[in-house]
């Protein structure tokens, strides 16, 4: 799927590019203040964490890459999309300049942690309350999803009306999108299976990136309420996230569509030096803060012998065409918050 142009690709990633493994624990992957997302999530908050400059440029980016409704011979195919982590704004178009006449341009099914939340999302066909840290399987979760604001309009589109031909909230989708909350996620290698296993074959998952919680840059930028938010939610993020470069984190989401589905790496997890080796392996390699070495090292990764037995799903199995792609610069001249999205197609076949 092309791009827009404002759109740039940093990174395309090949397999032989990923280490064997996948670099962390499950120890490491958990929020820095220990507490269950359900603790914090309690109370709802309708506020944006990224800027209006991001979140114009992240809009134009999803009305431009996401599949819509189309019209055709009197009949409309709904185009389905997924939103983990969600909240009160998904940040899609409701609708698309080409065909005004066809809203909402998408369904929009939303899996969040705060009902309030979800209900004010007003482009929502369905939603529901679910914890993905507990249970990454969401599939029969959605089989008891809510109403959202535009489940009428899309039943009316779809040409379907209550009790016949019922819209459901259930896959497959035509995309899957994560506003800015995939660091908060301590079980992503589960979640990610799931996302594929639930994506139509060939198409794409989106993961949008910026780096609101890094400490330097909330204290300049943001108003007092907004700077105490921030770093309340930084205490949410998984431990390695605040420790790494721009580029590892991006690197890091990468791993996560490669490694789906596969074990968590099998260090001691009751060593206190766990994080501290898998930080380092990260910044091994190319000499600059990179997760992955080059081609040769990576086959020498393959040949070690002490790689861990795979379970159902082997490495690169279900996404292919891993990309980093920048929306927003970071360090621009105006001060906006800089938005990264990392990006992968469902294979057509495993």
């Amino acid at each position: 799927m092309s791009l827009p142009a404002s759109c740039r690709i940093l990174t395309s990633y090949t397999a032989s590019a990923f280490p064997a493994v996948f670099p962390f624990s499950q120890r490491d992957l958990v929020p820095q203040d220990n507490a269950p997302a359900s603790e914090f999530y309690t109370y709802s908050r309708l506020v944006n964490h990224i800027d209006d400059h991001a979140i114009d440029n992240l809009q134009r980016f999803y009305g431009h890459v996401l599949p819509c409704n189309t019209s055709a011979g009197g009949s409309t195919t709904i185009a389905k999309v997924l939103d983990i982590c969600s909240s009160w704004v998904s940040h899609i178009p409701y609708s698309t300049d080409s065909h005004p006449s066809i809203s909402p341009r998408n369904q929009v099914v939303g899996v969040g942690m705060n009902a309030k939340e979800l209900e004010a999302n007003g482009i929502l066909s369905h939603w529901i309350v679910h914890d993905l840290d507990k249970a990454p399987d969401f599939r029969q979760a959605l089989k008891d999803a809510q109403k959202g604001k535009t489940h009428q309009a899309i039943q009316e589109l779809q040409g379907t009306s209550e009790g016949k031909g019922e819209l459901s909230a259930e896959g497959p989708y035509d995309a899957v999108i994560c506003n800015v909350s995939i660091d908060y996620l301590s079980r992503p290698l589960e979640v990610m299976e799931q996302v594929g296993r639930n994506l139509k074959p060939g198409a794409w998952a989106y993961m949008a990136i910026s780096n609101r919680c890094f400490p330097t840059k909330v204290a300049v930028l943001l108003a007092r309420f907004r700077l105490c938010l921030l770093l309340i939610l930084a205490l949410q993020v998984v431990r390695p996230w605040l420790n790494l470069s721009t580029t590892d984190r991006l690197h890091l989401v990468a791993s996560y569509f490669h490694f789906a589905g596969t074990p968590y790496n099998p260090a001691d997890q009751n060593s206190t030096r766990t994080v501290a080796t898998a930080l380092k392996r990260l910044r091994d390699g190319l000499g600059a803060g990179a997760l992955f070495g080059t081609d040769d090292q990576a086959e020498g990764n393959r040949s070690k012998t002490d790689i861990i037995e795979s379970n159902e799903l082997q490495p690169g199995q279900l996404f292919e065409g891993i990309e980093s792609l920048v929306l927003v610069e970071e360090d621009n001249a105006e001060g906006h918050d800089p938005l990264w999205v990392v990006r992968a197609r469902r294979k057509e076949s495993n």
